[in-house]
């Protein structure tokens, strides 16, 4: 899944919270990244448990973060 940043100085910052949360990622341009959720082996794993495990490490970061905003692109 794409995420961007509308700070892209904080892009690493994120990118590092969402590793420490089972979200590895990969840079993907300015501002962009490839995020991957790492579920457990015993956990079905769907497109939309995904979706709401990204969107809700980005909403905890985005509180963190003041006036910076996180989208989900793919």
């Amino acid at each position: 899944m794409r995420i961007e940043v509308s700070n892209p100085s904080l892009l690493e910052d994120l990118r590092g919270y969402l590793q420490r949360n089972g979200c590895p990622s990969e840079l993907n341009g300015a501002g962009t990244c490839e995020v991957c959720v790492l579920w457990p082996s015993e956990e079905l794993r769907s497109d939309a448990g995904d979706r709401l495990k990204i969107f809700r490490h980005l909403r905890e970061w985005c509180a963190d973060h003041p006036g910076v905003h996180a989208n989900i692109l793919t």
